[in-house]
């Protein structure tokens, strides 16, 4: 569980990969390496989630998070397009961030207490 002073923020975003890849977020807050690739925040995938991609960070509440995806290939980082970078406003104890596709735009938000998040 959390504290009223942190935000449990699930990432979640499709990206179609090669084998070998790993995918991250990278941003302006400390869990996200500070736009630093080689600190970023690395998400999972695996059998039957392919090709999605998640992980849950602890964010502080109230943060105006800035972030981006990036795949690492083979010593390689490979940015999101775009001059915008994707925002969220931290503010519940719990969000689901569905980004929808790597380079795409975002699905939605989900903001609940932990007992009312539905884990699909």
């Amino acid at each position: 569980m959390t504290s009223g002073l942190f935000t449990r923020v699930t990432f979640k975003v499709s990206v179609e990969t090669q084998f070998g890849d790993a995918v991250y977020v990278t941003g302006n807050a400390p869990i996200l390496g500070y736009w630093k690739t080689d600190k970023g925040f690395k998400l999972e995938t695996g059998d039957g989630q392919y090709p999605v991609w998640t992980g849950q960070a602890l964010i502080h509440s109230g943060f105006s998070l800035e972030y981006k995806y990036i795949i690492l290939r083979g010593g390689e980082v490979i940015w999101e397009t775009g001059p915008v970078n994707r925002c969220l406003k931290t503010s519940l104890e719990m969000m689901i961030v569905d980004d929808g596709w790597f380079n795409g735009v975002r699905v939605g938000v989900q903001t609940a207490s932990p007992q009312h998040v539905n884990r699909r």
